[in-house]
C-alpha cells in the first residue's frame, strides 16, 4: 500500500505494484497548469473532478482521495513570529506553551532561530522530539488560524479549501529534503476530499470562511472539537 504521510512513502522505488482491483485510495501530489496562457485562471476544481472521474473509471474501487501537500511559507512565517516575540515578549499567535520545553533546552529564542535557520535541530536526536510538538502546533495554527482577508494565508491550503477539501492530517518529517526543511521544517499536510461533502465544504469556506478540519488539526491548537470526522 502507498504511504501518504511522506514524500519517501510516495516515491519509494521498492514498493510492490498494487493489484488494480484492490486499489481503494488515490493521493494527489501536484496540480499544475502546463500552459502559460492559463496562469491565473481557476482550473483547480475542474482538474480535480476530471482526475477523480478518470481514476474511478480505471480503478472502480477507489473511494478515498487526498493530497500530500507542501507548506511553502511556514518557516518564513515562524521566523517572523519569533523575531516579534524577541522584541516585545508578548503573545503573537503562536501556541507558546508548546515552546517552553524547547526554550528550557536551548535557553533562548535566538538559539531557536539559529537551529531553525541552519536546520541543525534536525540532526540532533535530543532536539528532534523536543521540537516536534512545538513545530506541529505552530504549523497547525498557521494553516488553520492565519488568514488574509478571511481566507487561509497559506496559498496551498486556500486552493484545496476552496475546492472543498478537509484539512486532514499534519505529517511530521514528511519531506526532509533540503527544500522541505527550508520551506516547512519538513512538515507536509494531507487535504482529504469527501466527494459527497466537497461542494458544501467549498461553499462554507467561500461564503462563511469556515475551514473544515480534522480532530488532529484542532487538537494541535486546542481548538474546540464540535463533531467527529
Amino acid at each position: 500500500s502507498v504511504d501518504a504521510t511522506s514524500m519517501a512513502g510516495l516515491m519509494s522505488i521498492g514498493q510492490e505494484i498494487e493489484d488494480p482491483n484492490l486499489v481503494t485510495a488515490a493521493v494527489f501530489y501536484s496540480i499544475t497548469s502546463t500552459q502559460q496562457g492559463l496562469q491565473g485562471i481557476e482550473l483547480g476544481n475542474y482538474l480535480i473532478k476530471r482526475v477523480v472521474r478518470e481514476l474511478q473509471a480505471e480503478f472502480p474501487r477507489v473511494t478515498q482521495f487526498s493530497s500530500l501537500s507542501p507548506i511553502p511559507n511556514f518557516k518564513n512565517w515562524l521566523m517572523e513570529k519569533i523575531k516579534i516575540i524577541e522584541k516585545v515578549e508578548t503573545d503573537v499567535g503562536l501556541p507558546l506553551e508548546a515552546w517552553t520545553p524547547v526554550l528550557e533546552y536551548v535557553e533562548s529564542w535566538k538559539e531557536i532561530k539559529r537551529h531553525l535557520h541552519n536546520n541543525t535541530w534536525h540532526h540532533d536526536r535530543n532536539l528532534v522530539p523536543i521540537f516536534e510538538p512545538a513545530l506541529m502546533s505552530a504549523c497547525a495554527y498557521y494553516l488553520f488560524k492565519e488568514k488574509r482577508r478571511g481566507a487561509a494565508l497559506d496559498n496551498v491550503a486556500n486552493f484545496h479549501l476552496r475546492n472543498g477539501a478537509v484539512m486532514w492530517r499534519l505529517n511530521w518529517m514528511a519531506d526532509t529534503s533540503p527544500r522541505g526543511m527550508t520551506n516547512s521544517c519538513g512538515l507536509m499536510v494531507n487535504y482529504r476530499y469527501f466527494l459527497d461533502e466537497a461542494e458544501n465544504n467549498s461553499r462554507n469556506y467561500l461564503e462563511n470562511r469556515q475551514i473544515n478540519a480534522s480532530d488532529q488539526i484542532k487538537k494541535l491548537i486546542n481548538e474546540k472539537i464540535t463533531s467527529k470526522m
